[in-house]
C-alpha cells in the first residue's frame, strides 16, 4: 500500500438463507490524515473508542446502502451486522486507518 491509496476489499460467503459481506477498507497514511476531521469530531487531536465507534457505524451504514448485491435480477438490502475503526502507525509518522464492516443480506 502507497502512502495515499485507499484500498478496498469485500469477500462475500453465500449461504441458503443469506449472504455476507466482510467489507474492509485500508486507507494509507494522507488518506486518513485528510479523514482525520470525520473521525477526530471533538477536534482534540487524538480520537476516542467513541469516535472510532461512531465513525464506523456511519461508514459502514454508507457502504450497506450503496454496496449493491442481487440474486436473480432482485437487488437484496444489506445490513450492517459489525463495524470496527481502528488506526495504527504508518512509515511517514503518520496513521494509516482500517474500517471493517460485516454487512448481511437476507434472502426472501
Amino acid at each position: 500500500m502507497g502512502n495515499a491509496t485507499v484500498n478496498g476489499y469485500d469477500g462475500l460467503h453465500l449461504y441458503t438463507d443469506h449472504i455476507t459481506d466482510l467489507a474492509v477498507e485500508d486507507v494509507s497514511e494522507i488518506p486518513t490524515l485528510q479523514r482525520k476531521n470525520q473521525v477526530d469530531t471533538d477536534g482534540t487531536g487524538s480520537v476516542s473508542d467513541a469516535e472510532r465507534s461512531a465513525y464506523a457505524a456511519k461508514q459502514c451504514s454508507s457502504l450497506a446502502a450503496t454496496n449493491k448485491i442481487g440474486v436473480n435480477g432482485a437487488r437484496l438490502t444489506l445490513t450492517v451486522a459489525g463495524s470496527d475503526y481502528t488506526e495504527r502507525p504508518g512509515v511517514i509518522a503518520l496513521v494509516v486507518g482500517r474500517l471493517v464492516c460485516d454487512l448481511v443480506a437476507r434472502l426472501i
